[in-house]
């Protein structure tokens, strides 16, 4: 058996794998079938395969983990999880841009997505291979302004202190704590991670530090958030193999972020 905090903290013994095994991307990307639908027999591949790690003994990221919360999330709720989060986070923070999905248009007018090949970066040029598939949507194809985002930030800083009116303070703490001592599969500092967000300590911060990167293989988001400090990090851009200069301008900037706070 398999927790909802084990699928939500990458403990659960899912494969890294976005959709389940016999099926690729394109194959529900071309579905037209209602998405809580689809994420029925989604979550019946995931569940049908054998773990490859017993579960609670290890931290590996898998898409897998939030699409089934987000169909559990559907089947309790009785609606599509992206109502769900529409009217239980969008709405309520003023998130007036977000949405799912590419941001593709017919001309486009916003950052193009990149991918990278023979160490130059390639535009991606066919709008259905820019993102997951829907069915996958509560494991990233979310997208927004960044101010937007930027209240999404705010959103947990005041949690985090307590000022929230969505969510408790018991709640905030326990999407932030990592069940264990794990440290992820991959990571090379040591990071923690509890429920959709990596922790760490940096010389830069009195305090833990939270942390998440998302990318679509053409864009790549980061995200640092220093509570005891009071601030937080977004970087973006539109190459998806970007993780390490990303990481590196968030480093720089909460640096002097942190330094400018101590003045």
């Amino acid at each position: 058996d398999i927790t909802l905090r084990q699928l939500l903290s990458h403990r659960a013994g899912l494969p890294t794998l976005s959709v389940p095994k016999g099926t690729v991307y394109n194959d529900w990307r071309r579905r037209k079938d209602p998405l809580p639908q689809q994420r029925i027999e989604y979550v019946k591949g995931c569940l049908t395969q054998e773990p490859v790690y017993p579960p609670g003994t290890k931290v590996q990221y898998s898409n897998f983990g939030f699409v089934i919360g987000g169909a559990i999330a559907e089947r309790i709720a009785g609606e599509p999880w992206e109502e769900l989060i529409k009217k239980r986070l969008f709405d309520p923070l003023g998130m007036t841009s977000a949405t799912f999905g590419t941001q593709f248009t017919e001309k486009p007018v916003e950052p193009w997505p990149h991918t990278e090949k023979d160490g130059q970066p390639v535009p991606v040029t066919i709008a259905l291979e820019m993102d997951l598939p829907p069915v996958a949507g509560p494991a990233g194809i979310v997208r927004c302004s960044l101010s937007d985002w930027a209240k999404y930030a705010s959103f947990w800083l005041k949690g985090l202190r307590g000022e929230s009116d969505l969510l408790d303070p018991e709640t905030f703490q326990f999407l932030t704590t990592p069940p264990d001592s794990l440290k992820e599969s991959g990571t090379d500092k040591g990071d923690g991670y509890s429920c959709g967000w990596r922790t760490a300590t940096r010389n830069w911060s009195r305090d833990t530090v939270f942390h998440h990167g998302g990318t679509n293989l053409k864009n790549y988001s980061k995200i640092w958030m220093a509570p005891a400090e009071n601030f937080a990090v977004l970087v973006v851009t539109n190459r998806g193999d970007a993780l390490t200069p990303l990481d590196d301008v968030s480093a720089a900037l909460s640096t002097e972020l942190a330094r400018l706070g101590r003045m």
